[in-house]
């Protein structure tokens, strides 16, 4: 007797939920905090024209708010349908949506394995697939949403829900003439997850695989040209292979809290050309190899709590850096090379810094520097910074003085000026904001 294996539908497994934004005034034009992707006019892949949270955006409204998730599926802002829309008109209906944003989202419960057993006679398995990586189906049809691993006496499809909620589709597998038992487990393998993340980025041109337990980047990864965000923070990989220089197109890399010793020299010699951002915080690293200069575009650069002991050279020639953190190492020493930086901002706090070069104050471009938490004395600050740089905002809290000892020396009644002069400037323009 043959028996019909039950379809496995993850209709059930959907659900909608009400989230509400609040931005911090009714004037307010700051982000969201999220990314979209999809639209009418520009589907991920064939047929799937919802609108998807490609990124959430760190320390941003929707990351400290902790509602909403990647991937989830946009049904409605305030009163506006999102279910046919253009990719354009969504965004600018989310720029213009007021304080106070009510987003209803469609996504699937958290993710699971389903194990199914087929006893058979036969070398022959006697079912059909359909779908899969590049040839999805969609509205109704059969899709295989993950590989399937096939032994003589069994077969075990893994479906993972939480990061294929962005195709809005029943997935089903159909199979007759074998009797069938069937297990639900925790997932635990990441192939699948990946090959999901990959088929998205492939799309949008944005990676986030954070908190994955990873050792090492997968070459998959490097393969993907068109890439412009990688994001892999929270993983513990160790070493970044040579063929990362192969995103050539990657604007911002997120490689913080890892365990990252030693950064490859190939991978910066006229490669990621285009790289705007980059996230090393919270790694193992004490120096940066010379061809790191070769990052002319960057333009924020985090190094904090790692183990430099110095401000690396190559640093000195990144003629674009707008921010730099090195906070959290364990720099002893700003040397005289400090005058060739090039930054408007210096983060130094949590160091232990004794002394500071009077070639600080020959920084062109730093108008903020905060050395909080060293060990500092009065007489180790130059007298040039406070009086003759272009610093308007200095941070020196938890030093070896007290502020009104700090308030006292030389040079301080012109860095006061420089800072009163800034903050007149900031809020003249935040009034013609306003108007």
């Amino acid at each position: 007797m043959s028996e019909s294996l039950q379809a496995s539908d993850c209709e059930d497994h959907w659900q909608e939920k009400e989230i509400i934004l609040e931005r911090s005034n009714v004037n307010d034009i700051i982000s969201l905090g999220f990314t979209i992707a999809g639209g009418n006019d520009r589907p991920i892949v064939n047929n799937f024209i919802s609108i998807v949270v490609s990124r959430i955006i760190e320390n941003g409204l929707a990351d400290r708010d902790k509602q909403l998730r990647l991937y989830d599926i946009i049904l409605r802002v305030n009163d506006i349908d999102y279910s046919n829309i253009k990719h354009h008109t969504a965004v600018e209906i989310l720029k213009t949506s007021g304080k106070k944003v009510s987003l209803r989202i469609r996504r699937l419960t958290p993710r699971f394995m389903k194990i199914v057993e087929l006893e058979h006679q036969s070398e022959k398995l006697g079912i059909s697939i359909e779908g899969g990586i590049g040839s999805e189906y969609f509205k109704g049809k059969n899709s295989e949403p993950t590989r399937s691993i096939v032994s003589p006496r069994k077969i075990i499809e893994s479906f993972d829900f939480e990061d294929y909620q962005r195709y809005e589709s029943h997935n089903r597998l159909r199979a007759t003439g074998y009797r069938t038992k069937s297990t639900t487990l925790p997932n635990t393998r990441p192939t699948a997850d990946l090959q999901i993340h990959l088929a998205v980025a492939q799309k949008i041109g944005v990676l986030q695989f954070d908190q994955k337990n990873l050792k090492e980047i997968p070459p998959e990864i490097c393969s993907l040209s068109g890439l412009r965000t990688l994001s892999l923070n929270s993983n513990k990989i160790q070493l970044l292979p040579n063929d990362l220089r192969k995103l050539v197109n990657l604007k911002n890399l997120f490689l913080k809290y890892n365990q990252i010793e030693s950064l490859p020299s190939i991978i910066f010699t006229h490669h990621l050309s285009k790289l705007e951002i980059l996230q090393l915080n919270g790694n193992l690293l004490c120096s940066l190899p010379a061809s790191f200069s070769y990052l002319t575009t960057l333009k924020q650069l985090n190094l904090s709590k790692n183990n430099f002991i110095t401000i690396p050279r190559a640093i000195l020639y990144l003629t674009n850096l707008q921010v730099l953190d090195l906070s959290a190492n364990r720099i002893q020493e700003i040397n005289d090379d400090i005058e060739f930086l090039e930054v408007d901002e210096l983060n130094l706090n949590n160091n232990q810094i004794s002394q500071i070069s009077t070639n600080i104050s020959k920084c062109k471009r730093l108008k903020i520097l905060r050395l909080d938490n060293n060990k500092l004395k009065l007489e180790s600050i130059p007298t040039s910074l406070l009086k003759n740089s272009t610093v308007f905002q200095l941070s020196v809290n938890g030093n070896f003085f007290e502020e009104t000892q700090f308030q006292l020396v030389e040079g301080y009644d012109d860095y006061e000026r420089r800072y009163t002069t800034n903050q007149r400037k900031r809020d003249a323009t935040a009034i013609l904001l306003l108007n």
